[in-house]
């Protein structure tokens, strides 16, 4: 099976095409090893589902702060994304990316009690963070789920992949 990513208004004419993207997730889903949630914010605690973590709020959490990040990513330009959705209380709420004071172009989701991507592509002028963020608060015993965390060197996502996936051919 082919794993296609469809790049618009590469095609001819304007159009899209279809490509099997190479692609490295940088995100360690499995066991979001290398995310860090400072444990006296969050806890991020693995579900029965594969790629899938329940993410509960230990103290409030400030505005402006993110419940998970991964720190140390070197220079360049980065997309990054996940399945998020809300338990309880977060329903209602929006999320973002955010990534300190480097830039970041994506479009913010409100939870609901189904998954949605969330996603952003996040350029480092220098070696940086990026995580998901509630801008209006993460507080006390509230809870989320996100699954298929993906961190790629590129500047769109492609699919989810567990490892790396080399460049193909679509047959």
């Amino acid at each position: 099976g082919a794993v296609a990513t469809l790049r618009p208004n590469e095609g001819r004419f304007g159009g899209a095409v279809a490509v099997e993207e190479g692609t490295e997730n940088l995100a360690e889903p499995l066991t979001m090893s290398g995310w860090s949630s400072s444990n006296s914010y969050a806890i991020l605690t693995p579900t029965d589902v594969k790629y899938e973590f329940l993410v509960t709020a230990k103290n409030d959490i400030s505005p402006s702060g993110a419940f998970t990040w991964k720190s140390g990513i070197p220079p360049g330009v980065y997309s990054v994304s996940c399945l998020i959705k809300g338990v309880g209380s977060t329903v209602g709420k929006q999320v973002k990316w955010q990534s300190g004071n480097n830039p970041v172009v994506g479009t913010p989701v409100t939870l609901s009690h189904q998954y949605q991507k969330l996603s952003a592509v996040i350029t480092l002028e220098t070696t940086g963070a990026v995580g998901p963020n509630i801008p209006e608060g993460f507080f006390e015993g509230e809870s989320l789920l996100l699954k298929n965390m993906q961190l790629e060197q590129k500047p769109f996502a492609t699919s989810f992949v567990d490892g790396s996936r080399e460049d193909g051919i679509l047959a």
